[in-house]
This record gives C-alpha cells, sequence and structure tokens, in this order.
C-alpha cells in the first residue's frame, strides 16, 4: 500500500489506525471486509479539490505472493471491466500500484444475501418467497449477459450469498469474479483442483470436471432451494473434507415442497431442473432459468418489483441503512486533496487503460421485455442513480427554446421534474420530462401524455395544473405545471399518524372534490394513495390538496386501454376487483379513498402482510377491520364511512366521490352543513361572502409550509369548480335562501345520497373556469422527499408488532412464517392450538407473564404493549386492561419519576418509554418524557453529537408533535450535520406550530441559503 496518512484534524473524522491512506489514485478510508483472496476497502475516487466519489477498492492480500494467484486476479480484471449490467456490479477500474493488484468498483448501498440470511434469522423470519424467487431471477439475468458478454464464455463459479448484493434501493447484483474462468486465462485450474465453497459447488466441480454456465445455474438453483427452505441443501460445517466432497458429487436432493409448505406451483420443477445430478439434464442457458422464474412471478407475485425488496431491506435493516447514510454523507463531503497529493503515480498501472471499452451511453439502464409473460409488461431496471445521473444533463439548458431549466426536483419511474422558468414571460414552473430511455416506447409515452391530458381536462383547483406540454425537436417528451411548495401526505402521516379527525375530513373531503371533477369527465385515476396527494399552504388554509400522478388514469370509455389480467396501481390502495385483473370504476377509487381515510385515522393501513400477494389476498377474502378497533374516539358516523368505502363488493360502496364527501361532512358537522357543502350553498354565518364549501382546518395542524388559519382562504376558487356555474351569477340572491334551500335539500338526499351527483353534476365548460386560480406558486423543495429522518416505525411495538389480531393469512405467500421450523408463532396465535387465533383468557395470561418478567415493549411478539392491544381489539372494555395498564404504570412511573427528580435522564428513558407504550394516557409519564428528551437531545447537541441530537429532538417531536421547539432543535442538529433541506423543513414546522421568535426566522433564512448553495453544487 502506498504513503499513509494517519487521522487529520483538517478532516474532522475519526478514521482506524492507518487510515486514511493514499493507494494510487484512491484515497482508503476503511476496511470493509477480507475474503478468500482479496480485502475490500471503502474508499473515495475523486480528483484533487474535486467533488469525492465513493467506491469500494479490492486488493490481493498482501501475504499472497504465488504468481498464480497474481495473474488470476489480473484476469479477473480484464474481464469484469468489459462487463456492463444493471445486476452485475460494476467495476470502473482496474490494475496495479507498486505490487499489489486492485479493482475498483461501485459502491453498493446495501448488504450480501448472506447478511440478509442472518438479519432474518435474528428477527425470526423468513426471507419472503416473491423476494426470494424475484433475487434469484435478477442475479439469473446478470448470469445470462455475463456468459454471452463479448464472446469471452465467462463462468462465475462462486454463485453464493456473500456474493449476491442487496441495495437498500431494490437493486440486485452479483459481485467477485475472482474464481472467475474464461477465454481470456492464462491458465486452466489443474485437474482435481476445486474452486469455490462447497455448499454451492456443482457435482462436476467436486468431481474436478472443467465448469461451465450449468454450473453457475445449478449454484443459483441452491441458493434459490436454501432461500425458500430457510435452511442449507448441503450443511458443510459439519462434515469432514472428504464427506463433504461426497454429498456434493452425489447430491440428494428434496423438492422444496417436501422441506416446507407454501411453494408456489411449478416451482419445485423449476427448482430440480436447475438441480439435476447431469449438467445434461439442467437448463443449457440462464436465460431458460430465469423466464421459467418469470412465468411464476408474474402469475403468483404480480406485483413483485425492486420497491418490494427495497421495502423488505428498509425493514430489516432501519438503523444501518440511516448509519451508512450519514457515514457516505459525510465522507463525500470530504476534500481529500492535501492527502491524495503525497500519493506516487509513477507506479501506478491501470488496465482500464488498455483495455478497449464501449461503454452504453446510459450504463445501468436496460429495457427488458419478459417472453414469459403474455401481458408484455416492460420491466425497468434503471437505477435510481443512473437514471438521477441521466436526469442531471438538462440542468442549465433551454427545454424546447422557452423553459430554462434551473435544478432537479425528483426523479421518478417515468420522468424527472425539474424546477423551471419561461424565458420570455419570467414565470416559475415545474417540468416533467419522459426518460429518453422511455421515449421510443409508445405505450409509456401514451402515460406520460396522459398524465398530462388528465390534469388539463378537470381544470381543478384540487388537482395539479398543467399548462403546456409538448415535444422537442431531439424527442424529449415534457409538460409543464404549477410547482408545488409543502409535502404529501404520505410523508405527513408516515411522520404524525393518526391525525386529528377534523383535519383527516378536511384533507379527504379536498381529495374528493378533485376525484369527482376527474369523474366527471370520464378518468378513473386508478393509483390514488396518500403519496400521491400533495398539501400546500393556500391562503389560511395550511392542508390545500393537490392530487397528483394520473399517469396510470383510465378513460371510462376506453375499455381495452390495459391487457386483461393486469394489474395497475398499488396493492395497499387498490381494490379487490383491481387486484383480480378486473377494468377499474369509479367505485375503485372509492375503494381508494377509504383506505386513505382509514391509514391517516388509525396510522395503519386497513390490511397488512408480509408481502403484497398477501395483501392483495386478504382484500378479497376479508372484512376490513373498524377503524372504531384501532382508534375508539373516532365518531361512528366516520367510522361508518370509512366502512362504506371499503366494501368488498364495488356495488356495496358509496356510489361517487361527492357522496362520500357529503357523508363524511354530515359526519362531522351534521345533515345541513354537508348538503351546503356538497352543493356550494354558503354557510348560515357567512356574512356577504359566498361559496366558503371548505371544512374549517383542525385546531392545531402539525405541519405545513405556512401559518395555520382557522378558515380556509381558497374556499371560493373551491366552490367554482364543484357548483354550477349558474349558481354562481344568483349567488347574491341564495345568501337569504340558502339555509332554507339547504335544509329542503337535505330531505331528499338523505333519502337518496345518488341525488347529490345529479344535483351537482356540471358541463366541463364550467368547471374549466377555475383552473387557473393557484397557478404559479414557487417552491424550494422538491416535490417527492424521502421518509424524513426520525420517522421510522421499528421501535413503535405497535407497529412492529405486524398485522391487526387475530387474522390469518392466506394465499401462496402465506407460509413465509410457517416454512420455518423454529419461528415463534405469531402474539396473537396460541403456539400449541395449530395456529388458531389465542383466546382472549390466554392473551390476559401472557400479558399477566410479561408484566411480571418486565416485558414492556421486547420482545417484537410477546411484550406487555402490543399483548394489552390484542386483547383491546377483540374486547375494547375487558376489565383486565386497565388493571394491567394501572399495575404496569405503578411499576414504572415509580422508577422512572426517581430519575427524573434527580435529573439522570439516560437512566429514566427507557421506562418512561416503556410507560407511554403501555399506558399512552399517562399524561404525567409523557410529559416526563418530554422533559427528558428535551434535556438529552441539548445536551448532545452541546457536546457536538449531532446525529444523537437528532434521534433524540425526533422522538422528542414525536412523542409531542405540536411542540414547536422539539421541530427546532431537529433543524439545529440537522445544521450540525449539513443536512440542510432537512434543517429547513424542520424550521419550517416549527415556524408552523406558532414559534415566532426572531431567531427562528433567522435561522430558516440561513438554511434555505445553504440549501441553494448546496443544491448549486451537486447540480
Amino acid at each position: 500500500m502506498g504513503p499513509q496518512a494517519s487521522t487529520d484534524a483538517s478532516i474532522g473524522r475519526s478514521f482506524p489506525d492507518g487510515f486514511p491512506a493514499v493507494f494510487g489514485k484512491f484515497v482508503l478510508l476503511r476496511p470493509m471486509a477480507r475474503g478468500g483472496m482479496g480485502e475490500l476497502f471503502l474508499a473515495a475516487a475523486g480528483e484533487v479539490g474535486g467533488f469525492e466519489k465513493l467506491c469500494v477498492v479490492k486488493k490481493v492480500l498482501a501475504e499472497l505472493e504465488d504468481d498464480a494467484i497474481h495473474r488470476r486476479f489480473m484476469d479477473e480484471a480484464k474481464v469484469v471491466v468489459r462487463l456492463n449490467h444493471a445486476n452485475l456490479v460494476q467495476v470502473f477500474d482496474a490494475g496495479k500500484v507498486g505490487q499489489e493488484y486492485y479493482l475498483a468498483m461501485e459502491l453498493v448501498e446495501g448488504k450480501d444475501l448472506r447478511a440478509v440470511w442472518n438479519r432474518c434469522a435474528k428477527l425470526h423470519r423468513r426471507i419472503p418467497v416473491d423476494v426470494a424467487i424475484f433475487t434469484i431471477r435478477e442475479i439469473l439475468r446478470g448470469l445470462a449477459y455475463a456468459h454471452d458478454a463479448l464472446g469471452m464464455e465467462l463462468v462465475h463459479r462462486d454463485i453464493s450469498p456473500p456474493n449476491i448484493l442487496l441495495s437498500y434501493y431494490g437493486d440486485v447484483k452479483l459481485t467477485d469474479f475472482g474464481l472467475a474462468k474464461s477465454a481470456l486465462k492464462r491458465e486452466t485450474t489443474n485437474p482435481g483442483v476445486v474452486f469455490g465453497r462447497y455448499s454451492y459447488l456443482s457435482p462436476e466441480q467436486a468431481r474436478g470436471l472443467p465448469a461451465d454456465r450449468r454450473t453457475d445455474i445449478y449454484a443459483a438453483g441452491i441458493v434459490l432451494w436454501e432461500l425458500l427452505t430457510g435452511r442449507q441443501l448441503f450443511p458443510s460445517h459439519s462434515l469432514g473434507h472428504r464427506e463433504a466432497l461426497a454429498a456434493v458429487r452425489d447430491p440428494v436432493v428434496r423438492p422444496p415442497s417436501e422441506v416446507v409448505p407454501g411453494v408456489p406451483e411449478g416451482l419445485d420443477a423449476v427448482i430440480m431442473k436447475a438441480l439435476a445430478r447431469d449438467r445434461e439434464d439442467r437448463f443449457a442457458r440462464a436465460e431458460e432459468f430465469r423466464a421459467a422464474l418469470s412465468e411464476i412471478l408474474a402469475r403468483e407475485f404480480p406485483t413483485c418489483d425492486r420497491d418490494r425488496v427495497a421495502e423488505f431491506m428498509r425493514e430489516i435493516f432501519v438503523l444501518e441503512r440511516k448509519q451508512e447514510r450519514r457515514e457516505y454523507e459525510a465522507f463525500a463531503r470530504e476534500d481529500f486533496g492535501e492527502i491524495r497529493a503525497l500519493g506516487n503515480d509513477d507506479d501506478v498501472v491501470s488496465v482500464s487503460d488498455t483495455i478497449s471499452l464501449d461503454p452504453d451511453e446510459d450504463s445501468g439502464i436496460v429495457l427488458v421485455a419478459d417472453a414469459a409473460d403474455d401481458t408484455a409488461v416492460i420491466e425497468h431496471e434503471a437505477t435510481d442513480r443512473g437514471l438521477r445521473m441521466s436526469a442531471r444533463r438538462l440542468v442549465g439548458k433551454v427545454l424546447d427554446g422557452k423553459y430554462r431549466i434551473e435544478r432537479l426536483l425528483g426523479v421518478g419511474g417515468m420522468g424527472a421534474v425539474y424546477r423551471a422558468e419561461h424565458v420570455g414571460i419570467g414565470r416559475v414552473c415545474a417540468v416533467k420530462v419522459l426518460h429518453r430511455r422511455y421515449t421510443r416506447d409508445p405505450d409509456i409515452v401514451a402515460r406520460f401524455e396522459r398524465e398530462a391530458r388528465a390534469a388539463t381536462q378537470t381544470g381543478h383547483p384540487n388537482i395539479v395544473d398543467v399548462w403546456d406540454s409538448g415535444t422537442t425537436p431531439a424527442g424529449e417528451t415534457y409538460f409543464v405545471m404549477e410547482l408545488l411548495e409543502g409535502e404529501n401526505l404520505g410523508d405527513l402521516l408516515r411522520r404524525e399518524a393518526p391525525l386529528p379527525v377534523e383535519r383527516v375530513v378536511h384533507i379527504v373531503t379536498q381529495i374528493c372534490r378533485a376525484v369527482a371533477a376527474a369523474h366527471d369527465v370520464g378518468i378513473v385515476h386508478r393509483d390514488l394513495k396518500s403519496d400521491n396527494v400533495f398539501l400546500v399552504a393556500r391562503g389560511k388554509d395550511a392542508d390545500f390538496v393537490k392530487v397528483l400522478d394520473f399517469g396510470i388514469c383510465k378513460s371510462l370509455e376506453d375499455g381495452a386501454q390495459t391487457a386483461p389480467g393486469l394489474v395497475m396501481g398499488s396493492p395497499d390502495y387498490m381494490a379487490p376487483e383491481q387486484a383480480a385483473g378486473r377494468p377499474a370504476t369509479i367505485a375503485s377509487d372509492v375503494y381508494a379513498v377509504g383506505c386513505i381515510l382509514f391509514e391517516a385515522l388509525t396510522g395503519r393501513m386497513p390490511y397488512e402482510g408480509r408481502n403484497a400477494i398477501e395483501v392483495l389476498m386478504r382484500k378479497g377474502s376479508e372484512d376490513a377491520p373498524s377503524v372504531r378497533e384501532l382508534r375508539p374516539e373516532v365518531p361512528e358516523a366516520v367510522a361508518e364511512v370509512v366502512a362504506a368505502c371499503l366494501r368488498r363488493t364495488p356495488g356495496e360502496r358509496l356510489p361517487s366521490m361527492r357522496v362520500v364527501e357529503y357523508e363524511l361532512t354530515r359526519a362531522i358537522e351534521g345533515r345541513p352543513a354537508a348538503v351546503r357543502r356538497v352543493l356550494g350553498l354558503p354557510d348560515a354565518t357567512a356574512s356577504g361572502r359566498f361559496g366558503s364549501n371548505a371544512l374549517p382546518p383542525p385546531t392545531a395542524p402539525h405541519d405545513s409550509s405556512a401559518a395555520a388559519g382557522t378558515v380556509p382562504g381558497a374556499a371560493a376558487s373551491t366552490a367554482a369548480a364543484v357548483a354550477p356555474g349558474w349558481w354562481q351569477v344568483a349567488g347574491r340572491a341564495l345568501l337569504f335562501v340558502g339555509l332554507g334551500a339547504a335544509l329542503g335539500v337535505a330531505v331528499l338526499v338523505a333519502r337518496s345520497p345518488d341525488l347529490i351527483d345529479r344535483l351537482v353534476s356540471t358541463p366541463r365548460a364550467a368547471e374549466g373556469a377555475s383552473g387557473t386560480a393557484v397557478a404559479g406558486v414557487t417552491a424550494a423543495a422538491p416535490m417527492h422527499r424521502a421518509r424524513p429522518p426520525g420517522s421510522d416505525a421499528s421501535h413503535d411495538p405497535a407497529v412492529s408488532a405486524g398485522g391487526p389480531p387475530g387474522t390469518a393469512s392466506g394465499g401462496p405467500a402465506a407460509s413465509d412464517g410457517a416454512a420455518q421450523a423454529d419461528a415463534k408463532a405469531p402474539a396473537d396465535r396460541d403456539p400449541d392450538a395449530g395456529g388458531e387465533p389465542a383466546s382472549i383468557e390466554d392473551l390476559v395470561r401472557r400479558a399477566e407473564a410479561a408484566l411480571e418478567e418486565g416485558r414492556f415493549r421486547t420482545p417484537a411478539d410477546e411484550n406487555l404493549s402490543v399483548l394489552l392491544a390484542q386483547i383491546a381489539a377483540r374486547k375494547p372494555d375487558h376489565p383486565d386492561i386497565a388493571r394491567l395498564r394501572s399495575e404496569a404504570a405503578q411499576r414504572l412511573w415509580k422508577s422512572a419519576k426517581r430519575q427524573v427528580d434527580r435529573k439522570r435522564y439516560a437512566e429514566a428513558l427507557d421506562p418512561l418509554r416503556d410507560l407511554v407504550a403501555v399506558a399512552p394516557g399517562h399524561e404525567a409519564g409523557r410529559a416526563a418524557l418530554v422533559e427528558a428528551l428535551r434535556a438529552m437531545a441539548r445536551r448532545a447537541l452541546r457536546t457536538g453529537d449531532a446525529d444523537a441530537a437528532v434521534a433524540l429532538a425526533g422522538e422528542w417531536a414525536n412523542v409531542a408533535p405540536d411542540d414547536p421547539r422539539a421541530h427546532e432543535l431537529v433543524g439545529d442538529a440537522e445544521m450540525r450535520l449539513e443536512h440542510y433541506a432537512e434543517a429547513v423543513d424542520a424550521y419550517r414546522r416549527a415556524y408552523t406550530l406558532g414559534l415566532r421568535r426572531a431567531s427562528l426566522r433567522s435561522k430558516l433564512r440561513r438554511a434555505r441559503i445553504l440549501r441553494k448553495r448546496a443544491e448549486r453544487k451537486d447540480g
């Protein structure tokens, strides 16, 4: 290794001994792992004074001096620098520094499959069946490319869990061609020499025969068999060398379904073909194996994709993901120029300098048409990073001669969204541009254009306003829309749900009005969800709704828009008929609104499961739970509206969005007010102002981008889109008869809610008049933000406990938990009763045991907090609930109060957290927890531990969401970490909640300035 530099104060970080260290053009930051042939280091690859790109450097171990090993490593370099595929770890440089060989490859933010396996074992859960199949299918996709790439006849020879990487963003990648065999090899392996791991060797490898592509297919089959069964096929650790080789040479393999239940139909045959003893009986090519798995995935798990893998990874590696992200961000901001200047490039040889490469312009972005899928679905395998890099090319340019692109706001599956300015009139706007890779696909282009057309057809103020669209001479398809400032409802719910009932009704009635306008012009949204609802400040209304993303909307007049059986939408919000592949209708959107209502009122979805297919199957076979089971204080009338939206049969749901709006308003304000609002009639208390048809916002909204008021200020424009045009002409006269008319119509509406649609239905031209009422709002924040730090639900026992108590799983994926022989039964099951729901008496007995043993929040499946919640779900008034809570509260409060009185907050935290979890209504305990968190967060910030300050202040904000001081402290800590966008959000929340100090305004201005500087530097 080259000259080393010890920890330097100028860098401001603590490094392991001997690091950072110069190695050729790289700065090694810390060791990552050590393998049989090489050692991995996290490294910085930026030039002197430039932005630091993080990567992984692999070196041959210094003590291995065998020339053959060095040559084999050089062979690997010559192979992998030629490879370029989304499912292979990208190697961008290779060479030699002094006498040491190296590879420089992309940093994959995630874990290898062995770490995933170990984490699942620790959590007593299996890797989901759909994730297992998807993972191996993607590995086979990479292998199919590598086997045929550039005519090299490449064979990996070491397909095993440590060499399979799953990123936190859902990418699946194969790495480590250290044992690769290709036509470039200088020497072939001597007969009898075995490369690879015993547990993943093929019979021919164990016999010392040459490996070919069918060897990799066999190893991939082993990994899939193990993921499905939860056990090793050839556990070599318990056998000696000879015994292990003998077992591998003559394998005896049982079909997975004989080991565990719930294996999807047809999968046994596919795996057994891949694991045939004689390679002539296996799949001849990786593509054949991949196509067979694709057919099963499309049939059994149609919604499984990268997002599903990402969701799974983020569930089981919550803390690691956050810690790694912060470390990588900190390293990327460092300037290692002074250290790099100590290096000597004289003895550096880069293999890539001597190898002819022909990289694709959009490396890492591939479109693959699945031949096994009758619906011809296009799979978009572009990595988020690749899409973002490709999207940045437009920044600073003028699009179509009209729109100057200022900066990138966000990147989605179909396109990128930019902040832009019209060069002629100076109007600030958002421009959405279809990803260039997709412009040649007519179906995707049609979806993109449909999104723009849907917004312009409605002209409704609660739907994002689209001003322009077109295609540039270079083929860039785009549309231009208003620029929004705020946050999406999904982020708000993940952070603060459940919301106050009045606030939920205020938000959802606006969604109803927006979607009703779309239905009036024949458009079904098909993908309504909380992430597609954006909240902005409009006048005095802090929660003015904008419905987004009509990208998969469907015209009611076009019955052939979607291929039969193709499922479109998001599983959590999808209606049962959509999940069954039937056409989406107005009733499907009503169902989605019911899901949003349930989520906002309870903080969880009406149906939960281990994977998407289980959720969809439960929707078709079970009635949704009542909102009041989870939140008893919700008014019965509101709970009935939610239940009516979530009926399994479309014809049994509320018939339209206007009826949903009417029923929600009636439940909160009574029938006369409901009729007035839906028909656009004036309030009885209105003093000369016509058309206030929006519900008053709640008394204390938890978050917005502007100060909260008591009466929405955008009501007039909203009313214009709901009430018929002639009402506006007669508005002054209606002021005198409005209340009487409302009471009269109320009688009719009460008898037949369908009258609402006939009374309110308006011509398209009348609605279009209000379309420009909300145009031109500027923004500094991206339209879509990641889930904020501190919103992790893994520490909430009510969340981590899983699905609703007493519910049964079904379908092919229902065996995920049962397949592992030693897995614990869920807490609401009786382990001795064959999986039947436990009785209340048994739950009480287990709760008493948990209290006796002090298991208040852990373990996740057998703690007092969860068990009490399960008893309450069965029988809310059960007398033992109050008794057990009281006994636990007395014990915990006695211990915690003593520590709080002595200002020993660290010792008080755990008992206070236990207390609030077990007895949420214990006000003294909640106040003491706030006191402890506030004191510790401030102390952490004073002592320079900004990461701890963010975590503690974030917990404070979750416990006391209306306390602006908590959000201000979060902002202070984020500023220390140079997370300026997060700081802006936190300061804005503090301001919204009523903190009006001049110092806060100064902090907010400074955070905005620094955020813009950082964005300019990045862009």
